[in-house]
């Protein structure tokens, strides 16, 4: 019988199917690949490497994030017989050069985005790991033969000068298969919070995830409030993490502890379905460990590692110009939040409005930077800041869509109406005719539909575009009101408006689309909305939006293709509108696109030259 190694890992890949394996979890989005895409991206992997000439042994330096593309470079390396080299993602050029020389590698693997010079060795950059259609791979052709005391994976540590030690695929399966006796394999998903550096223990939990068809979710950054936002909105049932990262998360909850009870405020913040925690490099704390498992979380502890320390990760600057210069946008997020506590005063909040304005933020980093102070610093606080706005705060709707909108029989409601909505009631209110429809063929992933505000001129637009779509994609429409004044009758019960017009609302809003809810209607309740487009993508809806800076970020969080809607036409009234409506090229976004690209790229499109037709 051949001895099990990371090769026998990846061939068990594809009897999984269609379930999804791994995803890649920034400040709101999350982009999933499937069994399937794993594997078959991962003997494209293999095959890039094939083409770099290299030989059995050989060294591979993986300095890119943590993510779906990392871990297809990680499972090709092992298919070719050579030996990934773990590193830090963020680790700067010198220690990078200094690594290299160490482990003699042969090859420096990187992603888009990254600063890299010239190095002594070859380097491959890595924009998109899609697997070309046309491309015929074949496992057995990209398989170099290796054994169980061949190595593995090659882990590397620079402090404080260049280490590095090595694991067998014997090592590693071994590890995988203690992993799964102690914590057992009932977990449904497991969130692995952003490491400096990757060790043993981490990648057995990772891997132990895929060896039994679970689904394993990266956490981009490791700061609590992110990193706790990743843990409830995906439901995961297993926290892998450092000692550092767990005591901050203690710390945290720890520091809102004035009105909710311990466990309770934990459930709230971590949701209900954690029930373990995998501290990758040593033990905790005896009161840590306590806090945790008075939470209801069982704690597995690892083998110390070359990871930072605790008080490394904490050793944050206070400049206030270092801090806006940091590239990580949920750490920039944490840092400002610690600065504007120590150094503002936090009970004036319209004050801290006005400075996060001066800084160079987009408007989805102020507003976590927002929320994050309200939901750890200040009792009431948001209660406050929407009466200085003059904001109704006890609306049922002030954050999140209705909940009825989310049960199997609100959905079977509204595709029994939403038809017939579209096809009887929305002839008598407007006219519309559609042009670019080539362009809605052979799209997949998460789509977002992006309209120019300047093309909008009546309050009705949106109900053109969900008409014009073919039924498979109109019916999946998700609408975000931000800055729709038509549904504020529906929200805010105007006492002006006619009851007809109130019917009309309310049927929009109630039946004819999929999906609504008001995501800016409270500036402080901003992320929760932006939080809910991208969970109503993550469930194949495809959100119709005003485009922004803010809306590129998601899309490029999602890795969506966006498509850009061109609108013109007359409105006499809400109920008699003809609208021309014309569907643009796609823009797909590359897994490591940069925001700011995306937002000129779809602006070039919602810019660009239509065909004249007549309403």
């Amino acid at each position: 019988m051949t001895e099990p190694t990371l090769q026998t890992l990846l061939e068990t890949l594809p009897g999984f199917a269609a379930r999804r394996v791994v995803g890649a979890r920034a400040t709101f989005g999350t982009r999933w690949w499937s069994f399937e895409q794993l594997y078959r991206n991962s003997l494209y992997a293999a095959h890039l490497l094939a083409q770099c000439k290299l030989r059995k042994g050989d060294r591979v330096v993986l300095y890119a994030p943590v993510c779906p593309e990392w871990t297809a470079l990680l499972l090709g390396c092992t298919l070719r017989g050579l030996v990934p080299v773990i590193i830090d993602a963020n680790a700067s050029t010198e220690t990078l050069r200094a690594i290299a020389a160490e482990v003699s590698a042969q090859l420096v693997v990187f992603t888009a985005g990254q600063d890299i010079e010239a190095m002594a060795c070859p380097l491959l950059r890595v924009d998109d790991m899609e697997t070309p259609s046309k491309l015929a791979l074949d496992v057995a052709a990209l398989r170099i033969p290796i054994s169980g005391v061949d190595p593995a994976i090659e882990y590397t540590c620079c402090d404080p000068i260049v280490r590095s030690w090595i694991s067998t695929h014997r090592e590693v399966m071994e590890q995988m298969e203690q992993l799964g006796q102690r914590q057992g394999e009932r977990t449904s998903l497991t969130v692995v919070a952003a490491f400096p550096q990757p060790g043993l223990q981490w990648m057995s939990s990772m891997l132990s995830s895929l060896r039994i068809g679970k689904p394993v979710l990266f956490s981009q950054s490791s700061t609590p409030h992110h990193l706790l936002r990743a843990v409830r909105s995906s439901t995961a049932s297993r926290l892998v993490a450092t000692r550092a990262v767990a005591d901050s998360v203690e710390a945290y909850i720890l520091a809102k502890q004035r009105s909710v009870p311990g466990k309770a405020l934990f459930r709230r913040a971590a949701g209900p379905s954690l029930s373990s925690a995998v501290i990758s490099d040593g033990c905790l704390r005896p009161e840590s460990r306590e806090f945790w498992e008075r939470a209801g979380v069982r704690v597995f502890e690892g083998t110390a590692s070359s990871s930072l320390s605790a008080e490394e990760l904490q050793r944050e600057p206070i400049n206030l110009d270092e801090i806006v210069q940091d590239r990580d946008s949920p750490r920039r997020a944490a840092r400002l939040v610690r600065y504007i506590e120590s150094n503002l005063s936090v009970g004036q909040l319209s004050t801290v409005r006005e400075f996060l304005k001066t800084l160079p933020l987009d408007s989805i980093e102020q507003a976590d930077v927002m929320a994050m102070l309200l939901d750890s610093s200040v009792p009431d606080a948001e209660e406050a800041l929407n009466e200085e706005d003059g904001i109704a705060v006890r609306s049922p709707w002030r954050h999140k869509a209705p909940a009825w909108q989310f049960s199997f029989t609100g959905t079977a409601l509204r595709g029994i109406v939403s038809p017939i909505f579209r096809r009887l009631m929305l002839r008598i209110v407007l006219r519309e005719r559609a042009t670019g429809f080539e362009s809605l063929q052979d799209l997949s992933g998460p789509l977002i539909f992006a309209l120019r505000r300047s093309d909008r001129r009546h309050p009705v637009e949106f109900l053109a575009v969900v008409k014009s779509l073919p039924p498979s994609l109109g019916r999946r429409v998700m609408l975000g009101v931000s800055d729709r004044p038509f549904f504020e009758s529906h929200f805010y019960r105007r006492p002006g408006d006619t009851w007809l017009y109130r019917f009309f609302v309310g049927w929009v809003a109630m039946f004819g689309l999929p999906c609504i809810f008001p995501y800016t209607l409270l500036e402080s309740a901003l992320s929760h909305g932006f939080e809910e487009i991208c969970c109503w993508a993550d469930r194949g809806y495809h959100p119709l939006v005003t485009w922004s800076p803010a809306m590129a970020r998601l899309a490029t969080e999602l890795q969506a293709t966006v498509i850009p809607v061109r609108l013109r036409g007359r409105s006499k009234g809400w109920w008699n509108a003809e609208v021309q409506v014309h569907f643009g090229v796609p823009r797909r976004n590359l897994p490591f696109a940069d925001a700011g690209f995306t937002h000129l790229d779809v602006e070039a499109g919602l810019r660009a030259t239509w065909p004249e037709a007549a309403c």
